[in-house]
């Protein structure tokens, strides 16, 4: 497989990942703006994983991705990166990655 080939393939499979995600957080009766602030930094992951090697789709990504992601790739593609735009991003990641159930990445607490 191709890189085109595998990006086309994992913008397949995110998608309904984060609609999931979103109809999770509607369910738990989550305003939309923290809605959309819990699925920005997941968009903004999905995005960064294509252009890093070896690409994988959300529900493969693993925690080493993650900490690559929040310590190197965020600091250095968002402006607005700082402390605690990090800790809002690792929220966001925790509740995403701990309701994939084809793969947890993180203990449900």
């Amino acid at each position: 497989m191709d890189y085109d080939d595998a990006v086309e393939a994992i913008h397949a499979i995110n998608p309904p990942l984060i609609e999931a995600f979103q109809a999770w957080l509607n369910a738990k009766g989550m305003t939309a703006k923290m809605i959309q602030s819990h699925l920005d930094p997941l968009h903004f992951f999905a995005e960064y994983r294509v252009y890093v090697e070896p690409l994988r789709p959300l529900d493969q990504a693993t925690a080493h991705d993650v900490d690559d992601f929040l310590s190197d790739g965020f600091p250095r593609k968002a402006a607005w990166a700082c402390v605690s735009n990090t800790q809002v991003y690792w929220a966001s990641f925790r509740k995403f990655f701990i309701r994939i159930p084809s793969r947890p990445l993180l203990e449900r607490p």
